[in-house]
């Protein structure tokens, strides 16, 4: 501010404009460049300078990049040698930015700038990466700053965008929402924290292209995760297999920036299942044998290309060469470890091992690969367990594997090998095995040579040679294997060797095979054998020989790949019990066996001919004699000659039958034929004395087809016999078949009481039945149908068959007259029996019918639901009055019954009430061998349970029984009430209520006991178990004493009673028992007696009980042949060991008392004793007479012929 400066002009340049201007920037430091062509600059001065400026036609130059043009327009203000950009425009060539920055212009080197820029990928590509063997695709902003400064420049920011594209040698890898940080320099140009999305994953990435480096080289790492795996197969082409998992790794691309191009890659990759999923591991698993048998049914996967994997693997490629080290990869079957490289040509060359439970699995997964990777394989059926170790070899589109491999439970060529190894070689269409040996149960298969794995080659090379050897190993595995199912089935354990070599379909070779008890064509052999030549065009069998039992099958054969043949066999002594293929009675067949089988010409047009004899052929024991036959097959047809004789029948058959369409015309004639041994062979249950002689012919005509065959058949004469029941034919049978319905024309049966008309048809194809059954049938055919029914009388039918087999309905009616029908088990039939059993849709009514059953009247109604033949729901009653029944056993009963049947058939319950009017048991209870004595009780009160159930019947009946139970007999007579209920089931019934004993008296061992009461209750639900409680008196009389004896008894029939003894005049128990046992000395001393020498009283009760065991039977068997000889009520010999009158005695006396009864009349009763020997041998007589219920009087003499007269009253308390 000096004052001369006060003296200087001072001018403002308030506006300027310019145009058609040029600006150039040249930094060679930086080898950076900017033409502004066309400039026009416009300056305005208000408060300072500020102006504006454009250019177009320009060009930017970075170092040797190829330059890019430019246009720009920009706002500027302008502060000393300071210009301050408020805003620029620049259009270049890729890329569109907007900038704002300051410029010095005392240092044009020195600018910074910020900016945003959208971007052109693929121009910039083109622009800064012209040399390097990659394209780029897609837009992207850029943020950042540039700053240039002397000798150099600095763009960094961050990028993004939407979808980013970058295509290398590897592929096409696209980049979605890409962002990142990139920095360039003049030595550099670098991008990191790239992120975006690839294959559904994850993906971080850095690039980096120049580097201080000559040549430069720039690289691409990339690091994914949880990237889908079939979108990574489907960027890399990978046709032909689809693997589950999620991949993770890192891929790193270099490539040189030089003229040389290419690219190299190198990384690794992690491929994880799917969660839930477990993989295979490199170890064979225990149980891998089990698992491939349970999978056995299901039909092999074959075209599934998809596969649940794992696994990981390192990499290295460049060009047309891949390294891989460390690699494995698992399904949740199979795990293969692998590495190695492979190249163009034959540089290939990858060991790997498998391990798999599952071969078809791994089968599919390995051609699966294959296919991949230029090598379409289609995979066979194949599955085992077991592992695989080789190495692949030479190029992948026609790789040689060389490989070892042990497995179990292997299966391929639907044959079950079971476990076997080896070594193969697949090269150039050929499966080369060497050592290769299988075992499966017992049979061995060894192969040792080349064979084809497409079948026929297009080279015309060799498809087979090979040795086969085999032990024990089945043909039927052999032709599943070469397909030859159909015409061969001959089946058995072979052993032998075969070489063979040539086409599959014209092989040749030689061989022995030997069959141990194989099955020809079905039918069993013991063993055959022969020797083998394949000839080209098929395989010739010498020396063949069969043995089956006693016979032989010799001859020679020849059979041809195209289905011809010539053989010639000869059977001799072949027994006819041990063909198995002729069907199988019930009764054995017997006879021997000679033919000649020959013939020439090819499986589908066969000739040959069969003559043979079978002598003496027997059916069980019915002789059919000695046939002949005679089949010859020729120009389409089957002659056939049929003889057959013996002493019973007589058959024949002629005709022929068309072999390609079955059209048959063949006569029939058969003259005596019993069938009843026949159809009894099928159906033993048929009655042994039922028979069926038959006479007649049929002719059949059509084809052999069921609902086209025709025949037509004659019945002569038919004889039936059902034990002494005859039926036979009026008049001839007349049947005919025709498109499977069967036409009734004629069928009418005669016999005694028997006139039956049958006429109708039956539909075979929807099984409809039309059939109408009149006339008149005896009863006692039943006994032919069921042996043991018996009946009589006739049924007159009016009835139609109706429905079908499985649900046939009956209408009509049957009208029984006089009818009669029992059954041989039961002690009643069903007699005179006139009614109607109507027949209805859905069952059966029974249109109360009378009937006569024990003399009493019965009637029987109701209704039995039918569902076709089976039984459904029951409701059948029977009503019978005064009938008189034998049952139980020993019982004469006299009863009305209404019963009823219901239910279902399969559980029935028999319900109803039986009233008892009188029942009485004749042969009563022989008392002779004592008194409450514990033998075996009376057969026909047996309440045992049965062994099995008959019917499945429950049971709700109940037995009334007023006063009306009757036990009669010359030793006992009881009159009793019950009123029981009977249920359970037939075979564990149950038995409940009560007996009441009202009145009763029985004879025992001369003494005359009266009943007081007695009951019998039945309460156990689990068994019949009878608790009875009965109490009886007597009255014994000594010299000077009358004493009355009460007896007790309580208990079940299951255990022992308990007895309990008491008399008037009180005695000691024992003595009781004496006085019944026959003791009649004076009972008052005999406490005085007992005092004196308990010796003795106990000897004389041991001398009493020692008599009756002793006689017991005896004296019964005597006193029943005096009864009826002499027509007395009882006589009972009473045995005793001493003498009764002796009132001491050291020494056994045996003696007897002799008791004769005699029931005068109802109320009145005399005895008779008297003993034999012994010092007293007087009679001793007793009249007791029964005045009323209440009194009664007794005179008796006594054997000191003193008389007595009792009064006996009775009294309840």
């Amino acid at each position: 501010d000096d004052a001369e400066d006060d003296d200087r002009w001072v001018a403002t340049l308030r506006h300027l404009g310019a145009t058609q201007g040029e600006f150039v920037l040249e930094d060679y430091g930086s080898n950076f460049g900017v033409v502004c062509a066309n400039l026009t600059v416009t300056i305005t001065k208000i408060f300072d300078y500020r102006g504006d400026a454009s250019c177009t036609g320009g060009s930017v130059r970075v170092s040797d990049f190829e330059p890019m043009w430019m246009d720009m327009a920009t706002n500027f203000q302008l502060d000393g040698s300071q210009v301050h950009l408020t805003r620029i425009n620049v259009e270049t060539d890729g890329a569109s930015t907007r900038l704002v920055g300051d410029v010095d212009m005392r240092q044009l080197s020195e600018m910074t700038y910020e900016l945003e820029s959208d971007l052109d990928l693929p121009r910039l590509r083109e622009i800064f990466f012209a040399d390097d063997g990659f394209t780029a695709s897609g837009e992207a902003r850029f943020s950042g700053t540039f700053h240039k400064f002397e000798d150099g420049y600095d763009l960094s920011g961050s990028i993004t965008s939407p979808l980013f594209g970058l295509d290398t040698d590897a592929g096409q890898f696209q980049f979605p929402s890409l962002a990142g940080q990139l920095v360039w320099q003049q030595d550099r140009f670098d991008m990191w924290d790239v992120t975006s999305t690839l294959f559904g994953g994850d993906v971080r990435a850095e690039l980096k292209t120049f580097g201080t480096k000559d040549p430069w080289e720039g690289t691409f790492d990339a690091y994914y995760e949880d990237a889908d795996v079939v979108e990574l197969a489907r960027f890399f082409e990978l046709h032909g297999i689809r693997p589950i998992a999620r991949a993770a790794g890192h891929n790193q691309m270099g490539w040189p920036t030089g003229p040389s191009g290419g690219s190299r890659h190198t990384g690794t990759i992690q491929l994880q299942p799917l969660a839930g999923v477990s993989l295979a591991t490199a170890q064979l698993p225990s149980g891998a044998a089990q698992g491939v048998a349970s999978r056995g049914d299901r039909p092999p996967d074959l075209t599934t290309t998809e596969f649940q994997v794992g696994g990981a693997l390192e990499y290295a490629f460049e060009g047309d060469v891949i390294e891989l080290t460390s690699g494995h990869i698992a399904t949740p079957s199979t795990h293969v470890t692998f590495d190695g490289r492979t190249g163009g040509g034959a540089q290939t060359e990858i060991p790997f091992r498998a391990t798999s439970t599952d071969w078809q699995e791994g089968y599919r997964l390995m051609t699966a690969v294959m296919t991949a990777t230029g090598s379409p394989t289609e995979p066979f059926e194949v599955d085992g367990a077991g592992t695989f170790e080789g190495v692949m070899l030479g190029d992948l589109t026609r790789p040689r594997v060389e490989a070892t491999f042990a497995g179990e439970a292997l299966r391929a060529w639907n044959v079950e090998w079971g476990v076997g190894g080896g070594e193969i070689v697949v090269d150039s269409g050929y499966l080369e095995v060497r050592h290769g040996l299988f075992r499966n149960d017992g049979a061995e298969f060894g192969a040792d040579g080349t064979f084809s794995i497409g079948g026929a080659r297009v080279d015309g090379g060799e498809e087979i040679n090979a040795v086969i050897t085999m032990a024990s190993f089945p043909t039927s595995n052999i032709r599943a294997a070469f397909g030859l199912e159909e015409g061969y089935t001959i089946d058995g354990p072979a052993t032998g060797e075969v070489r063979l070599y040539g086409p599959y379909g014209g092989m040749f070779g030689y061989g022995q095979v030997v069959l141990d008890q194989p099955t020809a064509y079905g039918e069993p052999i013991d063993t055959a054998s022969a020797d083998l030549r394949f000839e080209g065009n098929g395989v010739r069998l010498d020396g063949f020989e069969m043995r089956k039992g006693t016979g032989t099958v010799t001859g020679a054969a020849f059979i041809g790949w195209d289905a011809s043949y010539v053989f010639n066999w000869d059977v001799r002594d072949l027994e006819v019990n041990t063909v198995d293929s002729m069907p199988a009675p019930p009764e054995p067949l017997s006879g021997v066996v000679n033919f000649n089988i020959a013939g020439v010409g090819a499986f589908d047009d066969p000739r040959y001919e069969i003559r043979g004899t079978v002598v003496d052929l027997f059916v069980g024991d019915e002789e059919i004699g000695q046939v002949t036959a005679s089949l010859n097959v020729r120009d389409g047809l089957l002659m056939i000659t049929l003889e057959g004789a013996s002493s019973t029948l007589a058959v024949s058959a002629t005709g022929q039958v068309e072999m390609t369409d079955m059209l048959a015309d063949v006569r029939v004639r058969v003259a005596n034929a019993s069938l009843a041994p026949y159809v009894r062979m099928f159906d033993p249950r048929l009655s042994p004395y039922t028979s069926a002689v038959v006479s007649g012919s049929a002719h059949i005509q059509g084809p052999l087809q069921a609902d086209r065959v025709r025949i037509d058949a004659t019945i002569e004469q038919a004889d039936l016999t059902l034990l002494e029941y005859d039926l036979h034919n009026d008049g001839p049978i007349e049947l005919r078949l025709d498109g499977q319905a069967i036409d009734i024309d004629r069928l009418r049966l005669v016999g005694e009481g028997t006139a039956l008309d049958l006429s109708g048809s039956v539909d075979l194809a929807t099984d409809a039945l039309a059939l109408d059954i009149d006339g008149d049938a005896n009863l006692g055919i039943l006994r032919g149908l069921v042996p043991d029914l018996r009946g009589s009388g006739v049924a007159q039918l009016r009835t139609r068959l109706t429905g079908t087999f499985a649900q046939p309905e009956l209408v009509g009616q049957a009208a029984l007259l006089n009818g009669r029908i029992r059954h041989i088990g039961l002690p009643h039939g069903l007699e005179a029996i006139n009614g109607r059993v109507v027949f209805e849709q859905g069952g059966l009514r029974f249109d109360n019918i009378p009937a006569v059953m024990g003399g009493g009247a019965v009637t029987i109604g109701g209704r039995v639901g039918l569902a076709g033949v089976e039984l459904q729901e029951l409701a059948i009653t029977l009503t019978g009055r005064e009938m008189q029944w034998r049952y139980p056993v020993g019982f004469r009963s006299l009863v009305d019954a209404n019963l009823v049947l219901r239910g279902d058939a399969t559980a029935p319950v028999l319900a109803g009430t039986i009233d008892v009017l009188d029942a009485n048991l004749l042969e009563g209870l022989d008392l002779g061998t004592g008194l409450f004595s514990g033998d075996e009780a009376d057969p026909a009160l047996d309440l045992s349970e049965p062994d099995t159930s008959v019917v499945p019947l429950a049971l709700d009946i109940r037995v009334v029984a007023p006063a009306s139970l009757r036990m009669t007999s010359n030793a006992v007579r009881v009159v009793a009430s019950a009123d029981l209920t009977v249920q359970g089931t037939y075979d564990q019934p149950q038995l409940f209520g009560s007996a009441d004993m009202e009145s009763g008296e029985a004879f025992f061992e001369g003494l005359r006991y009266r009943l007081n009461y007695g009951t019998i209750s039945l309460a156990n639900p689990s068994k019949i178990e009878p608790f009875v409680n009965v109490e009886v008196e007597t009255d014994v009389r000594v010299p000077g004493q009358t004493y009355r004896v009460t007896v007790q008894a309580t208990g079940s029939t299951d255990d022992q009673f308990a007895l309990t003894f008491q008399s008037d005049p009180p005695l000691p128990e024992v003595d009781v028992i004496g006085l019944l046992l026959g003791d009649i000395r004076d009972p008052q001393s005999a406490d005085l007696r007992a005092a004196r020498s308990p010796e003795l009283a106990q000897q004389q009760r041991i001398q009493a009980s020692a008599a009756r065991l002793l006689t017991s039977s005896l004296s019964s068997g005597v006193g029943r042949v005096v009864e009826e000889s002499f027509g007395v009520d009882s006589f009972q010999i009473t045995p005793s060991l001493g003498d009764p009158s002796s009132q001491q005695s050291a020494q056994l006396n045996p003696t007897a008392r002799v008791l004769i009864g005699q029931r005068i009349s109802e109320r009145a009763h005399l005895t008779l004793s008297r003993a034999i020997s012994g010092a007293n041998r007087d009679l001793i007589v007793v009249l007791e007479y029964d005045q009323s219920d209440r009194l009664a009087w007794i005179l008796s003499q006594n054997e000191d012929r003193t008389y007595a007269l009792d009064f006996r009253v009775r009294h309840a308390f």
